[in-house]
């Protein structure tokens, strides 16, 4: 038996893929069937949504201005108003390219209306140099999630569980989807989280396109306050947040042991700090560092990686260029943040901490 066909078939879990599912479906009346995985493990995130990250590229700053507050309004609009805390995160760096990209992501940033202050000597500890951020948004993905599933539901989103589907790509970005005997069709598929591509796409199909790492999530117990309530130290990719329980979560670009070792030596002064969970991830990165839209070299589905911690913000530009209303500005981003040659990228960003 065959269902209906959709407009776009939307692979993924994270706020990202939400919005843009129900963004596709309310806004700009496509047909959607959003297919997820549950990514958490023991109610571990494998990332964060936040309006900031370590961006050295001017156009990437001005997309956000403009999308940061446009998504922060569709959050409230759509009764997840508590799921949006504004805070002071600090990016901190300690090698010598490492403060050197973060004095030019003050720069910039700057330039594009971010209130950005270097901190003090020694605040960050020896051989640290470190900047904040005022007023930046941090995504509670709990409090948010319950609304973002009411809004789909009231759209019209048709929602699938990934393990109860099989999935068939064709050459020209349309996908059929098999489930309980029915065939769906789609005209578009587009995996929008990591996860997605990593099951879906063969690795030897990345090329030097994508890079598949190991990442950790660690939990503590409930800790004494941290410097900021997000802290990044992008040299190392490694990311330290505290919530309102006061337990540390510590993302980490690394296997379980030099995670615990990399997270417990930032957290060296809090004295008796114990472990409360670990959660082990894959995740991708792109070869020149900046954002991927587009199709992988084989054709196939459309696909959305290494957008950083600010993905869910860029969502309603996402949706437009997906749809084909999207502004000169935004056309001109996604646009070139397709297949490229490493070497030569022009859109080429910082890549915190990670090797070839």
């Amino acid at each position: 038996m065959s269902d209906g066909p959709v407009d776009f078939a939307i692979f993924g879990s994270d706020p990202l893929a939400q919005l843009l599912a129900g963004l596709l479906a309310s806004q700009h009346r496509q047909r959607i069937v959003l297919i997820s995985a549950d990514r958490s493990v023991f109610g571990l995130n494998s990332a964060m949504d936040l309006s900031i990250g370590a961006f050295t590229r001017p156009e990437t700053w001005a997309l956000l201005r403009q999308a940061v507050s446009e998504t922060t309004k569709l959050l409230v609009r759509i009764g997840a108003k508590a799921g949006i805390e504004r805070i002071d995160p600090v990016l901190f760096a300690e090698t010598a390219e490492g403060k050197q990209a973060l004095a030019y992501i003050r720069h910039v940033a700057h330039g594009f209306g971010q209130h950005v202050e270097r901190l003090a000597t020694g605040a960050m500890g020896m051989d640290r140099d470190g900047i904040l951020f005022r007023d930046a948004i941090w995504l509670d993905r709990a409090r948010t999630q319950p609304m973002l599933s009411t809004w789909l539901q009231r759209n019209g989103v048709k929602r699938l569980a990934a393990s109860k589907v099989q999935v068939t790509f064709n050459s020209s970005g349309g996908a059929e989807i098999a489930t309980e005997g029915n065939t769906l069709r789609a005209e578009r598929a587009v995996l929008a989280d990591d996860n997605s591509i990593i099951t879906m796409v063969a690795k030897t199909l990345f090329g030097q396109q994508l890079r598949q790492y190991a990442s950790t999530v660690l939990l503590t117990e409930p800790a004494g306050p941290l410097l900021a309530p997000v802290m990044m130290q992008i040299d190392r990719a490694l990311t330290l947040s505290q919530g309102p329980t006061r337990a540390v979560a510590a993302l980490v670009a690394a296997g379980a042991d030099d995670a615990l070792a990399q997270a417990g030596g930032l957290l060296a002064n809090h004295a008796h700090l114990r472990l409360a969970g670990l959660g082990k991830f894959q995740h991708l990165r792109t070869g020149d560092g900046a954002q991927f839209i587009g199709r992988l070299q084989f054709g196939g589905p459309e696909i959305i990686a290494g957008m950083g911690p600010t993905g869910a913000f860029m969502a309603p530009a996402l949706a437009r260029w997906l749809a084909g209303s999207a502004s000169a500005e935004e056309s001109g981003y996604f646009g070139h943040r397709d297949v490229r040659d490493n070497a030569g990228s022009l859109v080429a960003d910082y890549a915190p901490g990670l090797a070839p």
